[in-house]
């Protein structure tokens, strides 16, 4: 994964320092950054937050070319299964009582990460053009994770976790997303 070994030596960061820092062993990192490993979301967040980066920031042709015409660099299908089934096992885990509000907060986080990933460079003007099935992949992806976002941030808001400055940060990624899912379900 060529982005996160840039990111980590543009720290100037050893893969020892991102494992201490990150809580990832540094044998994976190691074998994510030659390919040689595909990390999962979880992964993903907890390196991203170590290196004070969003998980986008580890997928630029992504973020450049999901939904965007480019037949060879889409793989709606892929991120659908791969983000449905996170964001499928986050809300079951937000029901969980074993769970830390910490925990909860950083499956939010990651949760926001990915819908802003999946959203970002789409153009709303285009979705008139994809495929039926590539818009309902993507009304998918984006309504199961607006889901598992609202379960944490509502159980995060019961138990006094959040401060006010976080609430109203994460409020207002929340309803950046859900409006973006209102434009794109009309």
């Amino acid at each position: 994964m060529e982005e996160l070994t840039r990111i980590r030596n543009e720290r100037g960061w050893t893969q020892q320092q991102l494992s201490d820092e990150s809580g990832v062993n540094k044998a994976t990192i190691n074998q994510i950054e030659r390919g040689k490993r595909s990390p999962n979301v979880e992964t993903l967040t907890r390196l991203a937050h170590a290196l004070g980066v969003g998980v986008a920031d580890f997928f630029p042709k992504a973020q450049a070319s999901l939904w965007s015409g480019e037949a060879l660099e889409r793989r709606p299908s892929i991120l659908a299964r791969v983000v449905g089934a996170a964001a499928d096992r986050w809300k079951a885990d937000m029901a969980k009582q074993e769970l830390s509000d910490a925990e909860i907060s950083g499956r939010v986080e990651a949760a926001l990460d990915l819908y802003e990933l999946v959203t970002r460079r789409v153009n709303l003007e285009d979705l008139e053009d994809l495929p039926r099935n590539e818009m309902e992949e993507l009304v998918s992806v984006t309504d199961k994770l607006a889901i598992a976002t609202a379960d944490g941030i509502l159980r995060l808001h019961k138990s006094g976790y959040l401060d006010e400055q976080q609430e109203e940060r994460i409020r207002q990624r929340r309803e950046k997303a859900r409006e973006w899912t209102r434009q794109i379900s009309a």
